[in-house]
């Protein structure tokens, strides 16, 4: 949890005239996520279509046939990616 000692003032330094007159590069800098964050969250943000174009595919072609065991491993493939995300969002 973090302390009220910590927050006290911050709506007085940073308001939104103050956050306008910032650089995008040192905002960046201040509140952006890193570099290797930036690349997970793409790398996933394009497992994650691949996944649901592919099940899309199954559902359409099939969703009841024989296709209907690989669509529930992409289901379970997605929440897995979904819950890393997850977790991974917390950490930052």
């Amino acid at each position: 949890m973090v302390e009220q000692c910590l927050l006290a003032g911050l709506e007085n330094i940073f308001t939104s005239a103050s956050i306008g007159t910032i650089s995008p590069e040192k905002l960046e800098a201040v509140a952006g996520e890193s570099q290797d964050s930036k690349a997970e969250r793409i790398r996933l943000t394009a497992k994650l279509e691949e996944l649901e174009a592919g099940l899309k595919i199954i559902n359409e072609e099939s969703p009841r046939g024989r296709f209907s065991y690989l669509g529930r491993i992409i289901n379970f493939s997605l929440c897995l990616l979904n819950c890393r995300r997850y977790v991974h969002a917390l950490a930052y």
